[in-house]
């Protein structure tokens, strides 16, 4: 069904992993010790960031994870860029018939990995 060739499966096993630590309401990136408030988003404790004020730069920075160059960080986007991984844009794709659906499924997931879903849908 989704013609997916033997050297596909790591870089999606990869995908699906990051996306499981992502998850609440106990995924290792999501509620990581020291990181609190729990998020969504791959990020790391800046180890310039002082408590104290003034506060000059930002506790957190984000762990970017590139796939094709491209940097993510947050769980709806790595969910995007496994929907995307997983099947080839049909010939006659439109919008009735593969975009809005395909668009439906991921705020479904979204819904389902965090509880709640995202305030923009883009499928660009």
């Amino acid at each position: 069904m989704y013609d997916l060739q033997d050297h596909q499966i790591p870089c999606l096993r990869d995908i699906v992993d990051q996306i499981e630590e992502l998850c609440s309401p106990d995924g290792t990136r999501f509620a990581s010790p020291g990181l609190g408030p729990n998020q969504s988003i791959r990020r790391m404790l800046n180890p310039n960031w002082d408590s104290k004020p003034p506060l000059e730069v930002w506790k957190f920075l984000l762990d970017e994870a590139l796939d094709s160059g491209i940097p993510f960080w947050g769980l709806f986007d790595l969910l995007g860029l496994f929907l995307s991984s997983i099947t080839v844009t049909p010939y006659r794709a439109n919008r009735r018939n593969y975009y809005l659906p395909r668009l439906a499924v991921y705020g479904k997931w979204c819904c389902a990995l965090t509880g709640h879903s995202p305030r923009m849908f883009n499928i660009t």
